[in-house]
């Protein structure tokens, strides 16, 4: 989120807006902002997650699908360390 400009903010909500689109009807939801996604013992920020689970709170445990759009302050803690924490969640399909 340190690096959230203009640019990030249209992507994001690009991501947030087609895939709420394309789930309408559907038992999933997507989400973004203030929502917190648990892998392993931390918990983290993604820009749109959707999640097939009846979320109640404010993190899940289950998204089966997590977008970060890449900034330069973030990008190497992305494709590393939360990556390999995000392949871990069993509900994860994208």
């Amino acid at each position: 989120m340190t690096d959230e400009n203009a640019n990030h903010n249209r992507l994001t909500g690009n991501i947030l807006t087609a895939l709420s689109m394309h789930l309408k009807g559907k038992p999933c939801q997507t989400y973004a902002l203030r929502m917190k996604v648990k892998a392993g013992h931390n918990y983290f920020y993604p820009d749109v997650f959707v999640d097939c689970s009846d979320v109640d709170g404010y993190f899940t445990e289950t998204p089966t699908m997590i977008v970060e759009v890449l900034s330069k302050s973030t990008r190497r803690m992305d494709e590393t360390t939360k990556r390999m924490l995000y392949l871990q969640i069993p509900t994860l399909q994208e």
